[in-house]
């Protein structure tokens, strides 16, 4: 069954501190084995998401600023099993329905070898796992600043392969982003003074 929606909230710069904040949504349905199962999850606060660290639901200024700096944006899956993936839609912001066989940009787990499919899809055209415990990756205009997300819904179709293990399959969604706090920015414009500073003094001398 699809069990988790995950988002992760990552920052680091030179030697300071690393942020992390995880978003989690859990869902009840099973992936379907040999038909499409269809997903679609609001992305509001009040929709069930829940933040791991603290086990609280996310106000709406948290929710908003997570989606205002996405990282990295996968689909995962818990089963070595073939599993296919269609119809992407991140609020209506980016979409991916993988017609002809493109992968559109797509990737999975530490290789750029996922594969796609012209005949499975619903409709036709998706990509695939290759039966592998594998994370697919989204592509670039999947990341960014998705802030007017918020409010909207994130969709996708999944479909198990029928010759897989006939075991229950957990997937989950994770939403990596990086939000730099306003403390980092008031370091940066520091630096960036004291920089300014010295160079006005070395031409003064």
């Amino acid at each position: 069954m699809i069990k988790e929606i995950i988002a992760t909230c990552v920052i680091g710069i030179a030697s300071m501190p690393i942020y992390a904040s995880t978003l989690i949504y859990a869902f009840n349905e099973p992936v379907n084995t040999g038909e499409w199962t269809s997903y679609n999850v609001s992305l509001i606060e009040s929709s069930g998401w829940i933040i791991q660290e603290s086990n609280l639901a996310p106000t709406s200024q948290q929710m908003e600023q997570m989606l205002s700096n996405v990282y990295s944006f996968e689909v995962s899956m818990d089963r070595e099993a073939q599993f296919f993936l269609d119809n992407v839609n991140f609020a209506g912001l980016a979409q991916s329905t993988f017609e002809g066989c493109t992968t559109d940009s797509w990737s999975i787990t530490g290789t750029n070898n996922i594969g796609c499919n012209s005949i499975i899809g619903n409709s036709p055209g998706s990509v695939h796992n290759g039966g592998l415990p594998a994370d697919f990756f989204a592509p670039e205009k999947y990341l960014g600043d998705m802030s007017t997300a918020y409010g909207g819904n994130l969709s996708f179709d999944l479909w198990r392969n029928q010759f897989s293990s006939n075991e229950l399959s957990t997937a989950s969604i994770n939403i990596s982003t990086v939000p730099v706090p306003g403390a980092i920015w008031l370091f940066g414009s520091a630096l960036i003074s004291l920089f300014g500073f010295k160079f006005r003094s070395m031409l003064t001398r």
